[in-house]
């Protein structure tokens, strides 16, 4: 079985301790920002914060697959219909042209009650900020952006910036080095020199997660020191400009798993992927807690598991996804639990079936009602030979789980 979620982003390796910089400049204040209060206008949804490859609205879901269609997708939630977000009539949504056209670099963002998301400009070959009206009309390019590419790339829009975490590879030396940054440039304001509010380097692929929470950013990292695998949390608040590290200490960790904040807190999950010789048993997880009052890291919770191979995310209400899969069962295991392990809802799915092979999956989001996912699989009948979905599981167990749309290619 491949190595099965996050297609494009699943390469994050461990990565060795080098220098860092941090930011300490003070940005320019918004009196509408000077809150802690969530702006539903103006904040990111964190739920989504994976990579943010979907976006909610009361009405309608946002979705992209960029492994298989490069068009944004809508599940409208009234109606239970669904399609490519495009509003011209004219149009075949057969390239670049189609207002829903992104190849989902970085992601997708509800930001004004637009999305938004980076692209390359099809006449100057820029990289650009594109806005898209939530019903598919009027396509705009807000403004050409510092974006070089890279690996792993991951963009927010929160409170007037446009902020991009990226890994930029290269070989000095016959040594491979690895750069990663958080940065930011600010809304509608053409490309400068974008401000670096994080930045490492490495001599291998590094692991991280960000979130965005009033004004102040939290990042989730691993390093890797001599003495062993290390793990950091940073803070950045928005309106002073300064940056701090939180925490250091000893990871148990070989990906980056979920990340949340609650009254004061900042979760993080982290889960070790077992070798595929290891035995069941040598798959374990952890949920860390840091108390940003009490400045204290602790583990509450730990887990091990009767599955190789596992997934976690973090919802905004303490509630979070573990998506496993069992070779010996050939079943996806999908549960919803709390901070305290309590398993909320639970489902199995078979991985292979009299009209599909599914063979890969991720968790798009966890929401207060419940959990997206994506998976992706071969027809086995009919005429298209590969297809993708979303599928929705809600917390309440008396609610059946529903598929919200479906691409066939």
């Amino acid at each position: 079985m491949k190595r099965w979620f996050y297609i494009g982003i699943c390469c994050l390796l461990f990565f060795s301790m080098s220098c860092g910089s941090f930011s300490t400049e003070k940005p320019q204040s918004d009196p509408q920002f000077d809150t802690e209060e969530y702006l539903p206008q103006f904040d990111m949804q964190n739920e989504f914060s994976t990579w943010n490859p979907l976006c909610e609205t009361e009405e309608q879901i946002y979705a992209i697959f960029p492994a298989l269609s490069p068009f944004i997708y809508y599940y409208d939630k009234a109606a239970q219909v669904s399609g490519i977000l495009c509003g011209r009539p004219e149009c075949i949504h057969q390239d670049l042209s189609c207002n829903a056209y992104t190849m989902g670099t970085g992601g997708i963002c509800l930001y004004e009650d637009r999305l938004w998301f980076i692209e390359n400009d099809a006449k100057t070959g820029e990289m650009g900020l594109y806005a898209l009206n939530l019903d598919g009309t009027e396509r705009e390019k807000i403004q050409t952006i510092e974006y070089t590419g890279g690996a792993n790339t991951i963009i927010r829009l929160h409170r007037g910036y446009l902020y991009i975490g990226n890994i930029i590879s290269a070989v000095s030396e016959g040594t491979p080095v690895y750069t990663f940054s958080v940065t930011r440039q600010k809304l509608a304001q053409e490309a400068g020199q974008p401000q670096v509010l994080y930045e490492k380097k490495s001599a291998a692929t590094p692991n991280y997660r960000y979130i965005l929470v009033g004004n102040s950013l939290f990042l989730y990292c691993q390093i890797d020191h001599e003495d062993g695998r290390r793990l950091e949390l940073y803070q950045y608040n928005l309106q002073t400009g300064e940056g701090k590290v939180l925490y250091q200490g000893e990871s148990a960790s070989f990906w980056a798993y979920g990340m949340g904040y609650a009254e004061d807190k900042i979760y993080v999950f982290e889960g070790t992927d077992a070798d595929m010789t290891a035995t069941p048993e040598a798959y374990t997880s952890r949920l860390l807690r840091y108390d940003l009052n009490g400045k204290t890291m602790e583990a509450i919770q730990e887990q091990n598991h009767p599955f190789l191979y596992g997934q976690f995310e973090m919802g905004t209400n303490g509630v979070y996804s573990r998506l496993e899969y069992s070779q010996a069962n050939g079943t996806l295991s999908l549960d919803l639990q709390d901070i305290f392990g309590e398993i909320l809802r639970e489902e199995e799915i078979p991985v292979a079936n009299d009209m599909r092979i599914y063979r890969v999956w991720g968790c798009y989001g966890v929401t207060e009602k419940g959990a997206l996912y994506w998976l992706e699989w071969d027809n086995l009948t009919g005429n298209s030979r590969i297809g993708t979905g979303l599928l929705w599981l809600p917390i309440r167990a008396e609610e059946d789980p529903q598929w919200l749309l479906e691409l066939h290619m």
